[in-house]
């Protein structure tokens, strides 16, 4: 779904549905996987949304983390984590998004570089890209951790 959108309206109208269908939505694994594919696939995607609809967008995809890894959710957590780890490239148009002292990135550090993960059966290519996405998130990702990225995202299992 990522690359079927073309043009700014119809990537603002997605931001719209997904607002309205994503943040109470008992089953989100269909939202959650093609907030992943756009934002991953369509570099426009980010830039349709402003700075207080990003951060809300970070809020209702750490919800969705927060709520995966209590009810040990792997697929659901997966596709959470992953569509907060590329909503990092929000970074390239909001100084400050999942700043160091937010609360948000700071339970993201935690949950990433504990053990606490081992708890929940993630696939392979979720649990391989782990300390990618934590170097991401701390900005100190080097250039063989985000080619791996690209070699990791061959094979999406769970769609």
């Amino acid at each position: 779904m990522g690359n079927s959108f073309n043009t700014t309206e119809e990537i603002r109208n997605f931001w719209l549905l997904a607002f309205e269908h994503l943040p109470d939505n008992p089953t989100p694994n269909a939202w959650l996987m093609a907030c992943r594919n756009i934002i991953r696939l369509n570099e426009d995607a980010l830039s349709c949304l402003n700075d207080d609809e990003s951060s809300k967008l970070l809020s209702v995809l750490i919800n969705h983390v927060k709520r995966a890894y209590t009810l040990k959710k792997p697929q659901l957590l997966g596709n959470a984590l992953e569509s907060v780890m590329h909503l990092l490239k929000r970074r390239r148009y909001q100084v400050g998004f999942l700043a160091a002292e937010s609360a948000e990135y700071l339970y993201l550090d935690e949950l990433l570089s504990t053990r606490s993960l081992a708890s929940v059966r993630l696939i392979t290519r979720i649990r391989a890209i782990l300390p990618t996405f934590l170097d991401l998130l701390r900005s100190q990702a080097d250039e063989n951790e985000i080619a791996s990225l690209v070699m990791t995202d061959e094979g999406d299992e769970d769609d």
